[in-house]
Formats: structure tokens, sequence, C-alpha cells
């Protein structure tokens, strides 16, 4: 058996529920898995539909005919790499979720998140 997805998630430590702060993202290799070696750079960080690159940028994945070299290079890499990067994006999704939930406490007042 080879795992091809791994799901990574973040929840707010001050709740419970998913809906409340809760940020996942998936790891997945794009290679044939019977051929994976160790070091190839064909996984790809995905935030539903989307990829995110080593530099946190973003970009919907085209269809597979329409990804160009320089696209792969952007947005494919190591499992470790894909692993950090993971890392980084939550942790820069969870700063944007606190500074919105915030600014709706102070323009809203202590109000529940829809």
């Amino acid at each position: 058996m080879i795992a091809t997805r791994y799901y990574v998630g973040t929840v707010d430590r001050d709740t419970e529920f998913a809906d409340t702060g809760f940020r996942w993202v998936t790891i997945e290799y794009r290679g044939i898995p019977e051929q994976m070696q160790e070091g190839d750079e064909l996984w790809a960080v995905c935030d539903q539909g989307k990829c995110v690159s080593r530099s946190l940028c973003v970009s919907y994945e085209r269809q597979n005919s329409s990804r160009t070299d320089a696209w792969k290079r952007t947005y494919r890499m190591t499992l470790a790499e894909a692993e950090v990067v993971a890392g980084k994006y939550l942790r820069a999704a969870q700063r944007e979720w606190d500074a919105m939930i915030a600014k709706r406490k102070k323009l809203f007042g202590d109000v529940e998140p829809c």
C-alpha cells in the first residue's frame, strides 16, 4: 500500500468545532504511485482545487495538458518540502482568520462567527 494523499489541518485552540477556524490542506502525489521514489518532486500542497508554491503563492491547478514545465517547477516539490509549505500556509491562514474575527468583533461586538 502506498500513501498518495495526506490531510494536514489545524483547529482553533479555543474551539472544538470545525466551522470556527478549522483549516486543512492536502499533500498529494502527482505521479504514478507504482513509480514513486524518495525525493520525487511530484508532490503538491492543495487547498480545494488550488496548489500552493514554496513561496505560498496560490494557483488553480490547470488541466494536465495545460501545465507548463515552469508551473510544475513552481507548484511541485518533495514530500519533505510539501510538509513545510503546508505548515506555513496553514499558519498564515490562521493569522488571516484571527484578523478577520478581530475585525468583526470591533465592528459588531462580541458575536459568534457565521
